[in-house]
């Protein structure tokens, strides 16, 4: 497909509906007493499911707190390769996965569901939202293969659009807004990539990292941060830059996460992870001086 064509899932549009009108009363009954309680600047997301469970993981980082929400579904939400995008007046964006056809879909911070367009199942991609566009990049198909494809959900028009492919394939991504572009992570590369909306191209940053494993950016006032999840070394950029960075501290964890997302807030990184089906959350207190370890929570 060409630049800028978009595609639909092949799945029976009305066996969709059926599936997911199954879905909507479950959530409903058993999220409602969760209703207008998280703020998505301050919390984490993780999503996972299996068989008929599904479980949304919220993390608040202003009273540290957990939350668990559980709902029965058919496998419209099952696995854990799902990729979420905040976005603005506290919904998410969730999308991949089972079934092969793919899932996408918004839910609201009183989750309820809208259904969205489908795409091909890819899952353990990265999702971002940038000008009321989500942008997911890598990942892999159903048969394991892993992709360099990028593409964009217009939230305008609701339709699924491709991007030019990325130089290499990548997944188990990680991306964040940096300067008016996005920068974006990944496994099978030591590389950053650094995509142009504006130019619609992307390019490589060549600083190499230690690992070709996730790689976890996170955007903390005017420095970047970078945690590898293999070897727990901490990366720090210098000011205003993504091209120049210093390794700062080893940390005695390591992880290798199905999901991983990252905050920054008053002065902490806090990063949740997905292990197996379970969240574990770990938080980095950055420092002027002095040692920084990563610490889980």
């Amino acid at each position: 497909m060409g630049i800028g064509q978009s595609f639909m899932s092949r799945r029976d549009k009305s066996t969709h509906q059926k599936d997911r009108s199954k879905l909507r009363p479950k959530l409903m009954q058993t999220c409602q007493d969760y209703a207008n309680t998280v703020n998505t600047k301050t919390s984490l997301y993780l999503f996972s499911g299996r068989k008929n469970k599904s479980s949304l993981f919220i993390y608040n980082t202003e009273n540290d707190s957990e939350q668990t929400i559980n709902w029965e579904t058919p496998e419209l939400l099952s696995g854990i390769g799902i990729s979420i995008a905040e976005l603005p007046n506290g919904k998410l964006f969730c999308f991949g996965n089972y079934p092969a056809s793919g899932v996408t879909l918004i839910i609201d911070k009183d989750f309820k569901i809208q259904d969205l367009p489908s795409a091909a199942l890819i899952k353990f991609s990265s999702a971002i939202y940038f000008k009321k566009n989500v942008y997911c990049f890598g990942g892999e198909d159903f048969k394991d293969t892993k992709l360099s494809l990028s593409r964009r959900f217009s939230l305008n028009v609701n339709r699924w659009f491709e991007l030019p492919r990325m130089p290499n394939a990548l997944y188990l991504c990680n991306c964040i807004i940096f300067d008016g572009n996005i920068l974006i992570s990944g496994a099978l590369t030591r590389t950053l990539l650094l995509y142009s909306a504006y130019l619609n191209s992307f390019s490589v940053i060549p600083y190499e990292f230690s690992v070709n494993w996730r790689k976890i950016l996170v955007n903390a006032e005017r420095r970047l941060y970078l945690i590898e999840s293999m070897s727990g070394s901490i990366y720090e950029s210098k000011i205003g830059s993504c091209m120049d960075w210093t390794r700062i501290a080893d940390s005695t964890i390591n992880f290798s996460p199905a999901q991983a997302y990252s905050l920054y807030n008053k002065g902490v990184i806090y990063i949740g992870c997905l292990d197996r089906y379970d969240a574990v959350y770990f938080k980095l207190k950055l420092r002027k001086k002095g040692s920084m370890a990563l610490e889980k929570i």
